[in-house]
Protein backbone atom coordinates (compact mmCIF):
# COMPACT_ATOMS: atom_id res chain seq x y z
CA UNK A 1 0.00 0.00 0.00
CA UNK A 2 1.28 3.10 -1.22
CA UNK A 3 -0.04 5.47 1.48
CA UNK A 4 1.04 4.99 5.45
CA UNK A 5 -1.33 2.35 7.43
CA UNK A 6 -3.32 4.31 10.42
CA UNK A 7 -4.53 0.72 11.77
CA UNK A 8 -7.08 1.03 14.11
CA UNK A 9 -8.53 -2.53 15.54
CA UNK A 10 -11.26 -3.05 17.94
CA UNK A 11 -10.64 -6.00 20.13
CA UNK A 12 -13.03 -7.85 21.01
CA UNK A 13 -12.75 -11.03 23.36
CA UNK A 14 -15.40 -14.03 23.09
CA UNK A 15 -15.60 -17.03 25.13
CA UNK A 16 -12.48 -17.11 27.12
CA UNK A 17 -14.30 -18.02 30.37
CA UNK A 18 -16.11 -20.82 28.37
CA UNK A 19 -12.33 -22.55 28.37
CA UNK A 20 -13.35 -23.04 32.02
CA UNK A 21 -17.00 -22.89 32.51
CA UNK A 22 -19.86 -22.07 30.85
CA UNK A 23 -19.68 -18.32 30.13
CA UNK A 24 -17.48 -15.46 28.23
CA UNK A 25 -15.37 -13.16 28.86
CA UNK A 26 -15.13 -9.42 26.46
CA UNK A 27 -12.76 -6.45 26.08
CA UNK A 28 -13.89 -4.20 23.71
CA UNK A 29 -12.09 -0.67 22.68
CA UNK A 30 -10.38 1.48 20.43
CA UNK A 31 -6.44 1.27 20.61
CA UNK A 32 -4.46 3.37 17.49
CA UNK A 33 -1.43 3.69 16.42
CA UNK A 34 0.75 5.74 13.56
CA UNK A 35 2.22 3.49 11.57
CA UNK A 36 5.59 4.88 10.02
CA UNK A 37 7.94 2.94 7.50
CA UNK A 38 9.87 2.15 10.57
CA UNK A 39 7.33 0.34 12.15
CA UNK A 40 7.11 2.46 15.31
CA UNK A 41 3.75 2.94 17.08
CA UNK A 42 2.30 6.34 18.67
CA UNK A 43 0.28 5.39 21.66
CA UNK A 44 -3.44 6.97 22.06
CA UNK A 45 -6.10 6.10 24.76
CA UNK A 46 -7.90 3.00 24.81
CA UNK A 47 -11.53 3.36 25.77
CA UNK A 48 -13.10 0.04 26.93
CA UNK A 49 -16.84 -0.74 25.93
CA UNK A 50 -19.19 -3.52 27.29
CA UNK A 51 -20.79 -6.36 25.18
CA UNK A 52 -23.44 -8.42 25.21
CA UNK A 53 -23.67 -12.62 23.91
CA UNK A 54 -26.13 -14.34 23.26
CA UNK A 55 -25.88 -17.82 25.12
CA UNK A 56 -24.82 -20.51 23.50
CA UNK A 57 -27.83 -22.77 22.89
CA UNK A 58 -26.28 -26.03 22.23
CA UNK A 59 -25.73 -29.11 25.03
CA UNK A 60 -22.59 -28.50 27.26
CA UNK A 61 -19.84 -30.11 26.68
CA UNK A 62 -16.22 -30.28 27.86
CA UNK A 63 -14.03 -27.26 25.76
CA UNK A 64 -10.72 -26.67 25.28
CA UNK A 65 -9.04 -23.47 26.26
CA UNK A 66 -8.96 -21.65 23.09
CA UNK A 67 -11.24 -18.51 22.73
CA UNK A 68 -12.12 -15.72 19.74
CA UNK A 69 -10.59 -12.61 19.00
CA UNK A 70 -12.96 -10.12 16.97
CA UNK A 71 -11.23 -6.84 15.84
CA UNK A 72 -11.90 -3.90 13.08
CA UNK A 73 -8.86 -2.41 11.69
CA UNK A 74 -8.86 0.75 9.44
CA UNK A 75 -6.89 2.10 6.97
CA UNK A 76 -6.73 6.02 7.55
CA UNK A 77 -10.39 6.87 7.58
CA UNK A 78 -11.66 3.56 6.04
CA UNK A 79 -12.31 0.31 6.99
CA UNK A 80 -9.77 -2.04 6.36
CA UNK A 81 -9.72 -4.80 3.16
CA UNK A 82 -6.97 -7.42 1.97
CA UNK A 83 -4.54 -9.53 3.94
CA UNK A 84 -2.83 -9.11 7.10
CA UNK A 85 -0.78 -10.50 9.60
CA UNK A 86 -1.43 -10.48 13.43
CA UNK A 87 0.40 -11.38 16.37
CA UNK A 88 -0.91 -11.82 20.17
CA UNK A 89 1.13 -11.64 23.32
CA UNK A 90 -0.94 -12.38 26.81
CA UNK A 91 1.44 -10.07 29.95
CA UNK A 92 -0.43 -10.09 33.56
CA UNK A 93 0.72 -6.11 33.59
CA UNK A 94 -0.47 -3.29 31.38
CA UNK A 95 3.39 -2.31 31.13
CA UNK A 96 6.27 -4.18 31.22
CA UNK A 97 5.48 -7.26 33.37
CA UNK A 98 5.53 -10.71 32.36
CA UNK A 99 3.88 -12.45 29.16
CA UNK A 100 1.63 -15.28 29.62
CA UNK A 101 2.19 -18.26 27.23
CA UNK A 102 3.42 -18.03 23.89
CA UNK A 103 3.30 -15.26 21.05
CA UNK A 104 0.43 -16.44 18.89
CA UNK A 105 0.98 -15.56 14.95
CA UNK A 106 -1.72 -15.42 12.79
CA UNK A 107 -0.35 -15.03 9.33
CA UNK A 108 -2.27 -13.81 6.21
CA UNK A 109 -5.80 -12.70 7.70
CA UNK A 110 -8.29 -11.98 5.59
CA UNK A 111 -10.05 -8.39 6.48
CA UNK A 112 -13.18 -7.52 5.21
CA UNK A 113 -14.97 -3.90 5.50
CA UNK A 114 -12.57 -4.14 8.63
CA UNK A 115 -13.66 -6.92 10.31
CA UNK A 116 -11.08 -9.56 11.71
CA UNK A 117 -11.84 -12.68 13.63
CA UNK A 118 -8.95 -15.05 14.83
CA UNK A 119 -9.17 -18.06 17.38
CA UNK A 120 -6.11 -17.86 20.07
CA UNK A 121 -5.39 -20.02 22.62
CA UNK A 122 -2.90 -19.48 25.32
CA UNK A 123 -3.59 -22.31 27.42
CA UNK A 124 -5.55 -23.29 30.42
CA UNK A 125 -3.56 -21.56 33.23
CA UNK A 126 -3.91 -18.26 31.54
CA UNK A 127 -6.77 -16.99 32.68
CA UNK A 128 -7.16 -18.21 36.43
CA UNK A 129 -8.56 -14.82 37.67
CA UNK A 130 -5.69 -12.67 38.01
CA UNK A 131 -5.85 -9.44 35.55
CA UNK A 132 -4.81 -9.90 31.87
CA UNK A 133 -3.61 -7.23 29.42
CA UNK A 134 -3.31 -8.52 25.67
CA UNK A 135 -0.87 -6.83 23.10
CA UNK A 136 -1.55 -6.90 19.56
CA UNK A 137 0.64 -6.04 16.17
CA UNK A 138 -0.40 -6.02 12.66
CA UNK A 139 1.26 -5.45 9.61
CA UNK A 140 0.23 -6.03 5.55
CA UNK A 141 0.92 -9.75 4.73
CA UNK A 142 3.93 -11.05 3.50
CA UNK A 143 6.22 -9.27 5.37
CA UNK A 144 7.77 -6.11 7.02
CA UNK A 145 7.78 -5.09 10.88
CA UNK A 146 4.72 -5.35 13.05
CA UNK A 147 3.60 -2.46 14.45
CA UNK A 148 2.59 -2.91 18.09
CA UNK A 149 -0.60 -1.58 19.13
CA UNK A 150 -0.35 0.72 22.11
CA UNK A 151 -1.68 0.76 24.85
CA UNK A 152 -2.00 -3.07 26.05
CA UNK A 153 -5.74 -4.12 26.18
CA UNK A 154 -7.50 -5.30 30.00
CA UNK A 155 -9.42 -8.36 29.67
CA UNK A 156 -12.40 -7.51 30.98
CA UNK A 157 -15.06 -9.82 32.13
CA UNK A 158 -18.71 -10.22 30.58
CA UNK A 159 -21.27 -10.63 32.57
CA UNK A 160 -21.44 -14.39 32.81
CA UNK A 161 -17.72 -14.65 33.90
CA UNK A 162 -18.26 -11.75 36.16
CA UNK A 163 -20.63 -14.39 37.69
CA UNK A 164 -17.20 -15.81 38.63
CA UNK A 165 -15.33 -13.19 40.18
CA UNK A 166 -14.32 -13.63 44.07
CA UNK A 167 -16.89 -12.78 46.26
CA UNK A 168 -19.44 -13.03 43.46
CA UNK A 169 -22.88 -13.96 44.65
CA UNK A 170 -24.53 -16.07 41.63
CA UNK A 171 -27.77 -15.99 41.60
CA UNK A 172 -30.27 -18.30 39.31
CA UNK A 173 -33.50 -19.55 38.35
CA UNK A 174 -32.19 -22.55 37.07
CA UNK A 175 -33.02 -25.87 39.06
CA UNK A 176 -29.63 -28.29 37.47
CA UNK A 177 -26.26 -27.96 37.49
CA UNK A 178 -24.20 -29.46 34.88
CA UNK A 179 -20.26 -30.54 35.54
CA UNK A 180 -17.73 -31.02 32.46
CA UNK A 181 -14.58 -32.57 32.83
CA UNK A 182 -12.92 -34.21 35.68
CA UNK A 183 -12.04 -31.58 37.66
CA UNK A 184 -13.81 -28.85 35.65
CA UNK A 185 -14.10 -26.51 38.46
CA UNK A 186 -11.07 -25.56 41.62
CA UNK A 187 -11.79 -22.98 44.08
CA UNK A 188 -9.05 -21.55 46.69
CA UNK A 189 -9.62 -19.22 49.35
CA UNK A 190 -7.13 -17.97 52.09
CA UNK A 191 -9.92 -15.98 53.98
CA UNK A 192 -12.56 -17.98 54.01
CA UNK A 193 -15.13 -20.64 52.53
CA UNK A 194 -13.66 -21.16 48.84
CA UNK A 195 -17.66 -22.03 47.74
CA UNK A 196 -20.38 -21.14 49.23
CA UNK A 197 -23.90 -22.17 48.06
CA UNK A 198 -27.05 -21.16 49.28
CA UNK A 199 -30.38 -21.99 47.95
CA UNK A 200 -33.93 -20.27 49.07
CA UNK A 201 -36.19 -22.37 47.68
CA UNK A 202 -38.48 -25.16 48.89
CA UNK A 203 -36.95 -28.34 49.53
CA UNK A 204 -34.09 -27.72 47.71
CA UNK A 205 -30.04 -27.95 48.11
CA UNK A 206 -27.05 -25.50 48.21
CA UNK A 207 -24.86 -28.19 46.37
CA UNK A 208 -25.77 -30.98 44.52
CA UNK A 209 -23.33 -33.44 43.76
CA UNK A 210 -23.58 -36.52 41.25
CA UNK A 211 -21.41 -39.00 40.25
CA UNK A 212 -22.90 -41.34 37.53
CA UNK A 213 -19.76 -44.14 36.29
CA UNK A 214 -16.95 -46.28 38.65
CA UNK A 215 -17.35 -47.76 42.02
CA UNK A 216 -14.73 -45.38 42.84
CA UNK A 217 -16.83 -42.55 42.12
CA UNK A 218 -18.48 -39.66 44.08
CA UNK A 219 -20.68 -37.19 43.86
CA UNK A 220 -19.17 -35.26 46.79
CA UNK A 221 -15.73 -35.63 48.43
CA UNK A 222 -13.49 -33.73 51.19
CA UNK A 223 -10.17 -33.73 52.59
CA UNK A 224 -8.34 -32.29 54.97
CA UNK A 225 -5.18 -32.79 56.77
CA UNK A 226 -6.36 -30.77 59.80
CA UNK A 227 -10.10 -30.24 60.12
CA UNK A 228 -13.51 -31.87 58.35
CA UNK A 229 -13.46 -32.88 54.99
CA UNK A 230 -17.00 -32.61 54.83
CA UNK A 231 -18.77 -30.88 57.46
CA UNK A 232 -22.41 -30.48 57.53
CA UNK A 233 -24.63 -27.98 59.56
CA UNK A 234 -28.39 -28.07 59.96
CA UNK A 235 -30.95 -26.16 62.32
CA UNK A 236 -33.84 -27.32 61.71
CA UNK A 237 -36.14 -28.72 63.85
CA UNK A 238 -37.53 -31.84 62.01
CA UNK A 239 -35.93 -35.37 61.45
CA UNK A 240 -35.75 -33.64 58.16
CA UNK A 241 -33.41 -31.20 58.85
CA UNK A 242 -30.04 -33.63 58.77
CA UNK A 243 -26.25 -31.92 58.93
CA UNK A 244 -25.46 -34.76 56.53
CA UNK A 245 -27.90 -37.11 54.36
CA UNK A 246 -26.81 -40.30 53.36
CA UNK A 247 -29.47 -42.25 51.29
CA UNK A 248 -28.40 -45.44 49.06
CA UNK A 249 -30.97 -47.29 47.38
CA UNK A 250 -28.63 -50.87 47.24
CA UNK A 251 -25.52 -49.74 49.15
CA UNK A 252 -24.06 -47.99 51.82
CA UNK A 253 -25.95 -44.68 52.86
CA UNK A 254 -22.91 -43.47 54.89
CA UNK A 255 -19.34 -45.24 55.04
CA UNK A 256 -16.47 -44.71 57.59
CA UNK A 257 -13.37 -45.63 57.87
CA UNK A 258 -10.68 -44.79 59.92
CA UNK A 259 -7.32 -46.43 59.84
CA UNK A 260 -5.60 -44.74 63.73
CA UNK A 261 -8.95 -42.74 65.04
CA UNK A 262 -12.78 -43.40 65.06
CA UNK A 263 -14.82 -43.90 61.70
CA UNK A 264 -17.95 -42.25 63.26
CA UNK A 265 -18.23 -40.52 66.37
CA UNK A 266 -22.06 -39.11 67.83
CA UNK A 267 -22.20 -36.62 70.21
CA UNK A 268 -25.59 -37.19 71.29
CA UNK A 269 -28.84 -39.58 70.76
CA UNK A 270 -28.33 -41.89 67.91
CA UNK A 271 -31.76 -43.54 66.55
CA UNK A 272 -31.23 -46.78 64.26
CA UNK A 273 -34.33 -48.04 62.65
CA UNK A 274 -33.10 -51.29 61.78
CA UNK A 275 -30.62 -53.52 62.77
CA UNK A 276 -27.00 -53.28 64.51
CA UNK A 277 -24.45 -55.60 63.64
CA UNK A 278 -20.80 -54.52 66.09
CA UNK A 279 -17.79 -56.24 66.67
CA UNK A 280 -18.36 -56.02 70.68
CA UNK A 281 -20.43 -53.25 72.63
CA UNK A 282 -20.09 -50.87 75.95
CA UNK A 283 -21.76 -48.08 78.05
CA UNK A 284 -18.54 -45.54 78.49
CA UNK A 285 -18.93 -43.14 80.83
CA UNK A 286 -16.93 -40.77 82.95
CA UNK A 287 -16.19 -43.11 86.33
CA UNK A 288 -18.14 -42.14 89.24
CA UNK A 289 -15.63 -42.93 91.65
CA UNK A 290 -12.97 -40.61 89.50
CA UNK A 291 -15.07 -38.68 86.89
CA UNK A 292 -12.39 -36.11 86.34
CA UNK A 293 -9.66 -38.57 85.41
CA UNK A 294 -10.64 -41.95 84.17
CA UNK A 295 -13.79 -43.40 81.96
CA UNK A 296 -16.12 -46.45 83.12
CA UNK A 297 -17.05 -49.44 80.84
CA UNK A 298 -19.16 -51.65 81.05
CA UNK A 299 -19.95 -55.11 78.22
CA UNK A 300 -23.21 -55.09 76.50
CA UNK A 301 -25.18 -58.54 77.39
CA UNK A 302 -25.40 -60.58 74.67
CA UNK A 303 -27.65 -63.37 73.15
CA UNK A 304 -28.16 -65.10 70.19
CA UNK A 305 -31.96 -64.67 70.66
CA UNK A 306 -33.42 -61.33 70.45
CA UNK A 307 -34.39 -61.19 74.09
CA UNK A 308 -36.08 -58.92 76.13
CA UNK A 309 -35.05 -59.43 79.91
CA UNK A 310 -37.59 -58.08 83.26
CA UNK A 311 -36.34 -58.33 86.81
CA UNK A 312 -37.77 -57.13 90.18
CA UNK A 313 -38.08 -58.28 93.94
CA UNK A 314 -41.15 -59.39 95.28
CA UNK A 315 -42.18 -60.22 98.81
CA UNK A 316 -44.67 -63.12 99.56
CA UNK A 317 -47.80 -62.81 101.83
CA UNK A 318 -49.36 -64.77 104.64
CA UNK A 319 -50.19 -67.36 102.45
CA UNK A 320 -46.58 -67.50 100.75
CA UNK A 321 -48.00 -66.03 97.53
CA UNK A 322 -47.09 -62.95 95.30
CA UNK A 323 -48.10 -61.80 92.19
CA UNK A 324 -45.64 -60.15 90.05
CA UNK A 325 -47.54 -57.43 87.67
CA UNK A 326 -45.83 -57.21 83.78
CA UNK A 327 -46.20 -53.82 81.66
CA UNK A 328 -49.42 -54.25 79.94
CA UNK A 329 -47.39 -54.99 76.78
CA UNK A 330 -45.40 -57.35 77.93
CA UNK A 331 -47.46 -60.70 76.22
CA UNK A 332 -47.73 -58.20 72.73
CA UNK A 333 -44.06 -58.43 72.69
CA UNK A 334 -42.88 -61.25 74.24
CA UNK A 335 -42.74 -65.21 73.73
CA UNK A 336 -41.09 -68.23 75.09
CA UNK A 337 -40.78 -67.18 78.68
CA UNK A 338 -37.98 -68.23 81.18
CA UNK A 339 -38.14 -67.92 84.83
CA UNK A 340 -36.04 -67.41 87.28
CA UNK A 341 -36.03 -66.87 91.22
CA UNK A 342 -33.59 -66.35 93.93
CA UNK A 343 -35.00 -66.33 97.51
CA UNK A 344 -33.28 -63.48 100.02
CA UNK A 345 -32.65 -63.35 103.50
CA UNK A 346 -33.53 -67.02 104.55
CA UNK A 347 -33.77 -70.17 103.53
CA UNK A 348 -36.85 -71.14 102.20
CA UNK A 349 -38.11 -72.86 98.62
CA UNK A 350 -40.15 -70.62 95.82
CA UNK A 351 -41.69 -71.62 92.61
CA UNK A 352 -43.81 -70.55 89.75
CA UNK A 353 -46.94 -71.28 91.01
CA UNK A 354 -48.79 -69.57 87.62
CA UNK A 355 -46.87 -69.04 84.66
CA UNK A 356 -47.89 -65.63 82.44
CA UNK A 357 -51.09 -64.99 82.15
CA UNK A 358 -52.65 -61.33 80.96
CA UNK A 359 -49.56 -59.50 82.06
CA UNK A 360 -48.76 -61.66 85.63
CA UNK A 361 -47.42 -64.13 87.50
CA UNK A 362 -47.45 -65.76 90.77
CA UNK A 363 -44.79 -66.68 93.09
CA UNK A 364 -45.18 -68.81 95.82
CA UNK A 365 -42.97 -70.03 98.48
CA UNK A 366 -43.28 -72.18 101.53
CA UNK A 367 -42.89 -70.33 104.16
CA UNK A 368 -44.70 -66.55 104.74
CA UNK A 369 -43.17 -63.66 104.03
CA UNK A 370 -40.26 -64.81 102.24
CA UNK A 371 -38.54 -61.97 99.64
CA UNK A 372 -37.87 -63.46 96.01
CA UNK A 373 -35.71 -61.92 93.60
CA UNK A 374 -37.19 -63.06 90.18
CA UNK A 375 -35.84 -62.49 86.43
CA UNK A 376 -38.07 -63.41 83.52
CA UNK A 377 -37.13 -63.38 79.73
CA UNK A 378 -38.87 -63.05 76.41
CA UNK A 379 -38.16 -63.43 73.32
CA UNK A 380 -39.57 -60.44 70.95
CA UNK A 381 -42.66 -61.17 68.84
CA UNK A 382 -43.61 -57.71 67.85
CA UNK A 383 -44.10 -57.17 64.07
CA UNK A 384 -40.13 -55.91 63.09
CA UNK A 385 -38.77 -58.78 65.33
CA UNK A 386 -40.74 -61.38 63.57
CA UNK A 387 -39.57 -59.69 59.79
CA UNK A 388 -36.20 -59.55 60.51
CA UNK A 389 -34.79 -62.26 62.75
CA UNK A 390 -30.90 -61.84 63.22
CA UNK A 391 -28.99 -65.01 62.21
CA UNK A 392 -26.94 -66.82 64.52
CA UNK A 393 -24.26 -68.18 61.94
CA UNK A 394 -24.62 -67.15 58.40
CA UNK A 395 -22.21 -67.93 55.14
CA UNK A 396 -19.67 -65.18 54.43
CA UNK A 397 -20.82 -65.62 50.69
CA UNK A 398 -18.86 -63.15 48.40
CA UNK A 399 -16.58 -62.08 51.60
CA UNK A 400 -15.24 -65.53 52.09
CA UNK A 401 -11.79 -65.74 53.04
CA UNK A 402 -11.81 -62.39 54.10
CA UNK A 403 -12.06 -61.05 57.91
CA UNK A 404 -13.12 -58.47 59.79
CA UNK A 405 -10.36 -58.20 62.21
CA UNK A 406 -7.85 -60.53 60.05
CA UNK A 407 -5.05 -59.18 62.74
CA UNK A 408 -7.10 -60.93 65.52
CA UNK A 409 -6.59 -63.77 63.46
CA UNK A 410 -2.71 -63.39 62.31
CA UNK A 411 -3.80 -62.68 58.86
CA UNK A 412 -2.28 -59.81 56.82
CA UNK A 413 -4.44 -56.60 56.87
CA UNK A 414 -5.23 -57.14 52.45
CA UNK A 415 -7.30 -59.93 54.10
CA UNK A 416 -9.41 -57.45 55.72
CA UNK A 417 -12.90 -56.97 54.49
CA UNK A 418 -12.62 -53.23 54.49
CA UNK A 419 -8.99 -53.19 53.06
CA UNK A 420 -10.10 -52.51 49.27
CA UNK A 421 -12.57 -49.57 50.20
CA UNK A 422 -10.03 -48.51 52.57
CA UNK A 423 -7.32 -48.62 49.48
CA UNK A 424 -10.41 -46.86 47.04
CA UNK A 425 -10.30 -44.31 49.48
CA UNK A 426 -6.45 -43.60 49.43
CA UNK A 427 -6.72 -43.57 46.18
CA UNK A 428 -9.12 -40.85 45.63
CA UNK A 429 -7.11 -38.99 48.25
CA UNK A 430 -3.78 -38.82 46.30
CA UNK A 431 -6.00 -38.41 42.84
CA UNK A 432 -7.89 -35.28 44.52
CA UNK A 433 -4.80 -33.92 46.81
CA UNK A 434 -4.44 -30.21 46.83
CA UNK A 435 -1.70 -29.40 45.70
CA UNK A 436 0.78 -27.10 47.33
CA UNK A 437 0.20 -23.21 47.82
CA UNK A 438 2.76 -21.22 45.93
Amino acid sequence: MNNPIHPKIIPTMLAIAAAFLVGSLAATGDATAKVSGAGKAEQSNLVLQAQQFQPRSEPLVPVDSSFTYQGRLKDGPNPANGQYDFEFKLFDALIFGTQIGQTITRANQTVSEGLVTVSLDFGLTAFQGQARYLLVAVRPAGGGNFTTLSPRQAVSPAPYAMGLRPGTVITDTSSSVQFVNNGAVRARSSTGPAIRAESTAFNSAGVVGIADFGDNAAGVVGFSNLGGGVRGYSFGDSPQSAGVYGISSDGIGVYGISTFGIAGYFAGDVDVTGNLSKGGGSFKIDHPLDPANKYLYHSFVESPDMMNIYNGNATTDAKGEAVVVLPDYFEALNKDFRYQLTVMGQFAQAIVASEINANRFTIRTDKPNVKVSWQVTGIRKDAYAEANRIPVEEDKGKDRGKYLHPEEHGQPESKGIDYEESQKMQEMQEKHQTPARP
